[in-house]
Parts: structure tokens; C-alpha cells; sequence
């Protein structure tokens, strides 16, 4: 059970860097024409994710993941954290504590932020060139 929860504490993580960064990307490669930016499957993706966190945040939910991870912890025996995954790595990596209000602000201003690159950076179909 324990190497199972660190697999889901690694797709966290994965998803979590994805959601991060993402966005850095598309905003810096809009201009570079890199590949992916106006890739509708992959913002798309990108942007239910998000609608996920940001309403799980203002309801007061628990993410899922954080959820089973905790109880294959618990079923091993191991410790476990009380608050939400991205809380608890954010105090263990940059020693930083909030409430979180402070998180359900921030998930909110960062969707603003991708609601304005859906505006300014639309995504489209990538579709087979018929030249």
C-alpha cells in the first residue's frame, strides 16, 4: 500500500507541475510558435483540471487524490498529513504556511490568469494540412 501511495503522491505532483506550468508555456511559446500552445485537446485538458481544483477549492473539498492517498497511508501504517496536498508540499518545500483561503485566492486568480489566455491565445483543432 505504501508504494501505491507514492504513486498517487507522484500523479499529483505530475498533474500538479502540469497545471503550473502549462500555462508559462503557452504564454511564452504564443509568440515563438511553438508547438502544443493552441492545442485544443491539451488546453482543454488543462483548463477541466483546473475547473476541478478551483471548485473543489471553493467548496471545501478534499482533492481526491490527496483522499486515497491518504487512506493507502493509512492502511500501511504510515504518516499521513491533515491539510490539502498542495498545503502540506508547500510548507515542506518552501517552509511557507497559509490558511486555505490564502490557496482557494490564489487557484482563483491563476484561473483569471488561464481565462485570459483562452481570450488571447485561442486553441484550435489541430487539423491535417491538405497542401
Amino acid at each position: 500500500m505504501h508504494y501505491a501511495a507514492d504513486l498517487i503522491l507522484l500523479l499529483h505532483a505530475a498533474l500538479t507541475g502540469f497545471e503550473v506550468l502549462f500555462p508559462l508555456y503557452v504564454i511564452a511559446g504564443y509568440q515563438r510558435d511553438w508547438p502544443l500552445v493552441k492545442n485544443l485537446a491539451l488546453r482543454g485538458f488543462h483548463l477541466v483540471i483546473l475547473s476541478i481544483i478551483v471548485t473543489q477549492s471553493w467548496l471545501g473539498i478534499t482533492c481526491p487524490l490527496t483522499t486515497w492517498e491518504m487512506a493507502l497511508r493509512t492502511q500501511a501504517g504510515g504518516a499521513i498529513y491533515r491539510e490539502s496536498f498542495i498545503r502540506h508540499w508547500v510548507a515542506q518545500i518552501l517552509f511557507y504556511r497559509a490558511t486555505e483561503n490564502v490557496f482557494v485566492g490564489i487557484y482563483s486568480a491563476f484561473a483569471v490568469l488561464v481565462g485570459w489566455m483562452w481570450w488571447h491565445i485561442p486553441a484550435r483543432w489541430n487539423r491535417a494540412r491538405t497542401d
